[in-house]
């Protein structure tokens, strides 16, 4: 072989070299930029809190300046789930997430009774406004005998809006069952109205074939409507009155880490004037922080 052609192979064998070595950097700093994304900065601790509505990310992301502020050195990283609160209260049992926070004390005593979870509640968060809409009436005077109300068809929200129902003067109920109501515990009906257990999610949609519905805020929220300015009756939210406690918002955690001093300090966090502050510019009545602070 010529020196220019042993030369021209070893410019060859460089030029390899370098190429090789700029993939295998690229592949490197990629893989942790990507990385990066889900991961708390070195030294602190993340604790994935599971939520479903996806607007809650602007008060998590107020607990987390909190908790910055604080060097508590956590981080919350929020996991939300498409399929209601049970889907969520599954993964806070098997240890998918660590806590919750969408669900009220009422949801959580029902759980534990029946399915037999064992689920601790370590802080209180928000109360939602649970109001009655239409797109038909503007009023309750407007919805005529023998109309069709569409409520959720799960057994503490059927409940909820039972109970609204009740302070509308729509129906009257069993006291015996004042707490959870079913649609059994109607006693008195004097509009001859009838009511439909139906998914929640789906009555914003089904209010063109219902007189009016009760049902979250998350859904009236997502179907582009107001909860404050499109309701025709509205909940009672007062927080000194005691029927209203099993309303509330709960940061809920296994009971076999309900001692988790991180755990205390995420509630801490969210028990701030700042966090306070957030949910009241950011929801506007939607939602109505329940704690002190």
């Amino acid at each position: 072989m010529s020196a220019n052609a042993k030369k021209s192979n070893r410019k060859t064998i460089i030029a390899l070299l370098v190429v090789v070595a700029l993939v295998v950097v690229a592949l490197i700093v990629g893989k942790v930029a990507f990385g990066a994304k889900d991961k708390a900065p070195k030294g602190d601790t993340t604790i994935k809190v599971g939520i479903t509505n996806s607007a809650d990310s602007a008060i998590w992301d107020a607990v987390n300046k909190v908790l910055k502020k604080e060097n508590k050195h956590i981080v919350v990283k929020l996991v939300q789930f498409q399929g209601g609160t049970t889907q969520t209260a599954d993964a806070l049992t098997s240890g998918d997430i660590d806590l919750s926070a969408n669900a009220h004390y009422a949801f959580w005593k029902n759980l534990v009774e029946t399915k037999g979870y064992k689920v601790t509640n370590i802080g209180d968060t928000v109360i939602n406004a649970y109001n009655l809409y239409s797109t038909k009436h503007k009023d309750l005077a407007s919805i005529p005998d023998g109309g069709k109300i569409a409520v959720p068809n799960n057994a503490t929200n059927a409940a909820r809006a039972y109970n609204l129902l009740e302070q509308a003067g729509l129906i009257t109920l069993n006291p015996a069952n004042a707490n959870l109501p079913t649609k059994q515990d109607i006693t008195g009906n004097p509009k001859h109205l009838t009511v439909d257990e139906v998914d929640p999610n789906q009555i914003p949609n089904l209010l063109q074939d219902y007189d009016a519905g009760v049902t979250n805020v998350f859904s009236i929220i997502d179907h582009g409507m107001k909860p404050d300015q499109d309701a025709i009756y509205k909940a009672d939210v007062n927080l000194s009155d005691p029927f209203n406690h099993q309303w509330i918002n709960t940061i809920a955690c296994a009971t076999a880490n309900k001692d988790n001093p991180l755990f205390k300090d995420v509630v801490d966090a969210y028990h701030t004037r700042q966090v306070a502050d957030t949910i009241i510019k950011e929801f506007q009545g939607a939602y109505t922080p329940a704690f002190k602070y």
